[in-house]
C-alpha cells in the first residue's frame, strides 16, 4: 500500500474521546466516493467529448483506511494500491486528491473560488465528509508534498453553502461539431461524428430543427454541423440535453489537408537564390493547429478555412467572402496569432495581433460580418 491521505482531528469530540467517534466515521466514509468523483470531474473536463470515464478507470482507485489511532488528537490514514495496468487514471486520482486540498486551502481564504469543473456530485460527497466537524474541532488534510491543510467550522459551513448553490445551478452550455451522420425519429435525434469521423455522439434535437438536418443530409452525406444546447453532468457523466440551434459548416476538409501539409519537406518555398529558405511545420505544430481550428469552429460556427503553410513553419487559414478576405496566421516562431481583414474594393486592412484561439474566435465574426 502507498501514502494517499492522512487526517488529523482536534478538539471537541475528538479530545473528549481520544479517538474518531463512529459518528465522524459515518461521514468519513465518503472520502472513497469524493475522490472517485473528482476524479471524473477531472477527467470529463479534460475530454469535453466524452460522456462516460475509460473502461477500467473505476478499477484503477482501490483505497483503505489503514489506520485510526487516538490519544492528543485522532489520526486516520487512506492508502491505496496504484494498478500498474492503469497508470492513466491513476494520474486522476492523483489530481483528485491535489485538487481536494487546493480547493479546501481556497476555502479558507477570504475570496474563495469554486473550480468550474466542480460537479454537484463532487460538492456533495465533499460537504459528507465536512459534516465530521462540528463547532471547536478542526481537522488536517495531509499527505507527502503538499502543505497540510487545516480547516473548521468556516470551511465547512462554505462547502454546504457552495453544495446548496450548484444545487441550484443552470445546465452548462455545449458547442458539438462533427459530420452529420444519421436522424432518427420517435424520438428525434441526431447523431454526428465528432471531429470527422472518430466516433458517434446521439443528440436530442427539437423536430423544427430535425427538417433541417434532413435537408442537410440529404444534400451532402458529409456534411459537417455545429449543435448548441444545455448539458449537465453528474455522477454517471455528462448528458446532452437537446439542442437549441444548428449551423450548417461549408468549407474544405480539415484533416485531409493537414495531412498534405505534414508532408512538405524544409525548403518547400526555395528557389536557386534562397535555397532552404522555407521551413515545413512539425507533425506537433499541424497537431496543435487542428484542435485551434476545431475550437475556432465550435465557439463561432464559422466555416472550415482553407489552409496554406508558410514559410516559417506556421499555417496560414484563409476564409474567402464576398468582397473580403480574412487570414489568420498561426505563426511558428515565435508562437502567435496575426488576422488580417482586406476589403477587396478599396484594399483597406485591418489587422489584429491575438495571443490565444479564443481571442481570435472573438474577433472574427465581427471582420466576417456575422453573429458569433
Amino acid at each position: 500500500m502507498e501514502e494517499f491521505l492522512n487526517l488529523y482531528f482536534k478538539g471537541g469530540r475528538y479530545d473528549d474521546l481520544e479517538g474518531v467517534p463512529f459518528e465522524a466515521l459515518r461521514h468519513l466514509t465518503d472520502l472513497d466516493p469524493l475522490i472517485r468523483s473528482v476524479a471524473r470531474d477531472l477527467f470529463l473536463d479534460g475530454n469535453p467529448k466524452r460522456k462516460r470515464v475509460s473502461p477500467g478507470f473505476e478499477e484503477a482507485f482501490v483505497p483503505a483506511i489503514t489506520r485510526i489511532e487516538g490519544g492528543g488528537s485522532a489520526e486516520m490514514a487512506m492508502d491505496w494500491s496504484p494498478d500498474p495496468a492503469a497508470q492513466a487514471a491513476q494520474f486522476y486520482y492523483e489530481e483528485a486528491r491535489d485538487e481536494v486540498l487546493d480547493f479546501l486551502v481556497s476555502l479558507t481564504s477570504e475570496q474563495p473560488e469554486v473550480p468550474k469543473w466542480i460537479s454537484r456530485t463532487s460538492l456533495g460527497h465533499l460537504a459528507e465528509v465536512m459534516g465530521a466537524i462540528k463547532d471547536k474541532e478542526t481537522a488536517r488534510w495531509k499527505y507527502g508534498r503538499h502543505d497540510p491543510v487545516t480547516v473548521g467550522e468556516l470551511v465547512r459551513q462554505r462547502v454546504e453553502s457552495e453544495a446548496a448553490k450548484i444545487l441550484e445551478a443552470k445546465d452548462e452550455p455545449y458547442q458539438l461539431v462533427g459530420q452529420l451522420h444519421r436522424v432518427d425519429d420517435n424520438p428525434h435525434h441526431v447523431a454526428i461524428r465528432l471531429r470527422e469521423g472518430k466516433r458517434d455522439q446521439v443528440v436530442p434535437i427539437d423536430p423544427a430543427l430535425k427538417t433541417r438536418c434532413v435537408q442537410a443530409f440529404e444534400k451532402n452525406a458529409e456534411t459537417l454541423v455545429r449543435l448548441t444546447g444545455n448539458s449537465q453532468r453528474d455522477k454517471e457523466g455528462r448528458t446532452f440535453g437537446g439542442a437549441t440551434d444548428i449551423r450548417i459548416i461549408s468549407g474544405p476538409p480539415i484533416t485531409a489537408r493537414l495531412e498534405e501539409l505534414k508532408g512538405l519537406p524544409d525548403g518547400w518555398l526555395a528557389n536557386e537564390e534562397q535555397e532552404g529558405a522555407s521551413a515545413a511545420p512539425t507533425a506537433a505544430f499541424l497537431h496543435l493547429v487542428e484542435k485551434h481550428i476545431w475550437r475556432l469552429i465550435e465557439l463561432t460556427a464559422c466555416d472550415r478555412p482553407h489552409l496554406f503553410a508558410i514559410p516559417d513553419g506556421g499555417v496560414e487559414m484563409l476564409w474567402k467572402q464576398e468582397g473580403t478576405r480574412i487570414v489568420a496566421r498561426f505563426a511558428a516562431k515565435p508562437a502567435g496569432i496575426v488576422a488580417v481583414r482586406v476589403v477587396l474594393s478599396t484594399r483597406a486592412t485591418e489587422r489584429k495581433a491575438l495571443k490565444t484561439v479564443e481571442e481570435l474566435a472573438e474577433w472574427l465574426p465581427g471582420a466576417q460580418g456575422v453573429p458569433g
